[in-house]
């Protein structure tokens, strides 16, 4: 039997503000403000409110980009993404299936940033992954050298599942490229 981890000590309060449950799906989310200074951070998450070993889950969180450190990374090739809801900040994306994320509504999709290379001319495709590992890929629209926008239909958002994203470019001259990737989140509507 493996032996179970020491104690941990938090160096943040335990709390529930801001923890909220997506349309009774199981999924929880909530909004915590990163640590000021770039590192590696462990997330402890609690069953029961205390941080014994048997009762808590972790994840990494890696802290790249503080608003100090922004220009030290763009000097060194780093990547600084802009993302408009209903894609948080995260890069993940939250959807009502069933419902439309059209530009005329302020509701489609939409990537930018000024460290990809210029996508003018180059076609998108975002492939959404179910947790089944079955893809379905939607074309999206490349709106300027770097930004590109993906609107969906009420029929489209209905047969997305909870799962993965992966936002492609072929570029003019037949590259392909990743520029971005995160989890989906696809809720029935209330």
């Amino acid at each position: 039997m493996e032996a179970l981890p020491a104690p941990r000590t938090a160096t943040q309060a335990l709390s529930t503000s801001s923890i909220v449950e997506i349309s009774s799906s199981g999924v929880y989310v909530g909004t915590r403000t990163s640590p000021a200074t770039a590192g590696h951070y462990e997330l402890v998450w609690s069953l029961d409110g205390t941080l014994s070993p048997d009762q808590v889950a972790t994840d990494d969180l890696y802290v790249g980009a503080t608003l100090d450190s922004i220009s030290t990374l763009m000097g060194e090739g780093g990547a600084v993404v802009t993302i408009v809801q209903p894609v948080g900040e995260s890069g993940n994306i939250a959807i009502y299936q069933g419902d439309d994320y059209k530009t005329v509504d302020g509701r489609a999709l939409q990537w930018t940033s000024s460290t990809w290379p210029v996508v003018t001319g180059s076609t998108a495709i975002v492939d959404f992954a179910d947790q089944s590992g079955a893809v379905t890929g939607i074309a999206a629209s490349v709106t300027s050298s770097s930004a590109i926008s993906l609107q969906l239909t009420a029929t489209q958002t209905t047969a997305i599942k909870s799962g993965t994203y992966a936002l492609k470019t072929t570029l003019s001259n037949g590259d392909i490229i990743t520029l971005a990737t995160g989890k989906v989140i696809a809720s029935a509507r209330p």
